[in-house]
């Protein structure tokens, strides 16, 4: 076996070109970013709707301040309160279990996203001032529940960007 191909030489050409596979990962990742950050925000958007097919789809009434559910009970899960007062509970049970498995925490890829639903600020913030609920909380799983049925019933399911709800 010749000397200059043995895996201790190979290793060497990895030691002496590291600068240079450096420079080329962070471009691709640069221009992968730059796609990204092109593209514009996603999360916080309200898409439009293009089919108007899509467009008229029949949506839950929207909640307001005025009907929405009464206090749970003392023994009443969030689950049984939910299904018991919103006839979309399936989709809005989808949806938190997928973005955050019905736990209060915040984004784990760090988007700012927070609570239950995993809205951003601005997207709270929005629903606070459509709904006039400003007492309305993002840690509180009954207030997610009221803020997803109003954001679904106004055609804002784009703002979550799983899938299979």
């Amino acid at each position: 076996m010749r000397p200059g191909l043995t895996l201790r030489h190979r290793g060497g050409y990895v030691r002496r070109h590291r600068r240079l596979i450096g420079a080329a990962l962070g471009v691709v990742t640069a221009a992968v970013l730059a796609v990204f950050l092109a593209t514009g925000p996603t999360y916080a958007q309200e898409q439009p709707f293009d089919d108007a097919e899509v467009a008229n789809l029949a949506v839950a009434p929207a909640a307001t301040t005025d009907d929405a559910p009464e206090a749970p009970g003392p023994d009443e899960s969030p689950a049984d309160y939910l299904y018991a007062h919103y006839a979309n509970a399936a989709e809005i049970d989808c949806l938190i279990a997928a973005e955050s498995r019905w736990r209060d925490v915040p984004n784990a890829r760090g988007t700012g996203a927070m609570g239950y639903g995993q809205y951003m600020p601005a997207t709270w913030g929005r629903y606070q001032a459509e709904s006039d609920r400003w007492d309305a909380n993002p840690h509180d799983v009954y207030d997610v529940f009221a803020a997803i049925a109003w954001d679904l019933a106004h055609g804002r399911r784009a703002q979550w960007t799983v899938g299979g709800c």
